[in-house]
């Protein structure tokens, strides 16, 4: 702002009145201009795009959400080598293929033609399920696998479920989960050989399922990679458990039939 020329002589003290109204323009005009700055800065501010970010739990990086995607049937993932064992109606009471069964935490297995029906009848947020702890004729249970099992949500039903990876033996608590939602949230975790507690390793989102619906999860090593209708959808490195058998689980509200469980070598 520029101020007016100065004249040869000095501002007479006989007009008090005009040098208060040239003080008085002067202000008016620093305090527009103040404004107007304060609100470019303003919409500056606000206009700036929010950057995404990531999280971990426990150590490890968990897999970022993404805008959900349409889940296909139609791809041969994941590739499998011989299969080891495969039934319609896994279960204790229900298997008649030679291979042997645990029930963990009272899960209710119903054998029913071509299928079994597990429910989880446990009153708080507790997992059920069951185990496969051994294959026919006592073959080796392998420690590195591909898993796959075919589902369908009953109705009515809420709970997660989903699948049990390399399960300690006995009465230790550890073990894989890799479970989803009906409305198409799911998780990895891992769970403590002693406490029983687990710790988040990933998780994300894909379409609400329906219909039968084909899980899976291929284990070499320290790798984990879990499928959905023969889509890959995510996956963690851990070295908490090398090996350990496979199962179904289910959360609390949770009811679903198997009519396929299958046991495979990595391709």
């Amino acid at each position: 702002y520029a101020s007016p020329t100065p004249s040869v002589s000095p501002v007479s003290p006989t007009h008090p009145a005009r040098r208060r109204n040239t003080g008085l323009l002067i202000l008016i005009a620093l305090l527009a201009c103040a404004l107007i700055a304060g609100s470019i800065f303003t919409v500056i501010q606000f206009t700036q795009p929010r950057s995404s970010s990531r999280t971990t739990t426990g150590g490890v990086t968990a897999t970022q959400k993404t805008t959900p995607a349409p889940v296909t049937t139609s791809s041969p993932v994941p590739q499998t080598g011989n299969r080891l064992y495969t039934t319609s109606t896994p279960g204790v009471g229900c298997d008649n293929g030679g291979a042997t069964w645990t029930i963990y935490a009272a899960v209710n297995v119903v054998c029913q033609s071509g299928q079994t029906l597990l429910t989880n009848t446990a009153q708080n947020l507790i997992l059920q399920g069951i185990f496969l702890t051994t294959l026919p004729a006592q073959a080796p249970y392998p420690s590195n696998y591909v898993v796959e099992a075919k589902v369908q949500v009953q109705q009515g039903a809420t709970g997660r479920f989903g699948l049990y990876i390399r399960n300690q033996p006995g009465n230790l608590k550890g073990t894989y989960t890799f479970l989803i939602e009906p409305d198409g949230i799911w998780s990895i975790a891992v769970y403590d050989n002693f406490t029983g507690l687990p710790k988040h390793l990933a998780d994300g989102q894909i379409n609400a399922l329906q219909g039968k619906i084909k899980l899976a999860a291929v284990v070499t090593g320290s790798h984990i990679t879990v499928y959905v209708n023969g889509q890959k959808i995510g996956g963690v490195k851990d070295k908490t458990y090398n090996s350990g058998t496979v199962g179904i689980a289910l959360d609390q509200g949770a009811s679903i039939t198997v009519d396929s469980f299958s046991l495979y070598n990595p391709a």
